[in-house]
């Protein structure tokens, strides 16, 4: 790896379900992610500083990450190829929570935005 700022942050988790964990670190406005050989899978440069994040999201069929983009009011969800999902980015300032709420098979992201206003958004 090269050297990272001494704000970084880091999780370690199997994106690519290959039965090996990966790094996944966040660090002033990017997102870089590595295999567990450290060879990188993408960077991803993000339009601000990364906030939060970054944080592994496991749906039925893959995992996803999350970061929270605060100065910009954006947040954005990352496939395990470095794209971004589609309707995002979306509004939020904080860290998100990703949960079926209603129990009706399809996932909600709840998010705190500017002033306080809480955000439900479905995830499809």
């Amino acid at each position: 790896f090269h050297p990272f700022s001494k704000n970084h942050r880091f999780v370690w988790a199997d994106l690519d379900n290959d039965a090996s964990l990966d790094f996944i670190f966040a660090d002033g406005d990017m997102l870089e992610v590595y295999n567990a050989e450290k060879e990188a899978l993408f960077k991803l440069k993000m339009d601000s500083t990364i906030t939060d994040g970054p944080h592994v999201y496991n749906f039925s069929n893959e995992s996803k990450i999350g970061v929270t983009l605060a100065k910009s009011d954006e947040i954005v969800l990352v496939n395990k190829n470095g794209i971004i999902g589609e309707n995002f980015p979306m509004h939020g300032q904080s860290a998100f929570s990703i949960a079926d709420i209603n129990k009706d098979g399809v996932f909600e992201l709840v998010v705190i935005g500017k002033g306080g206003i809480i955000y439900t958004y479905v995830i499809e």
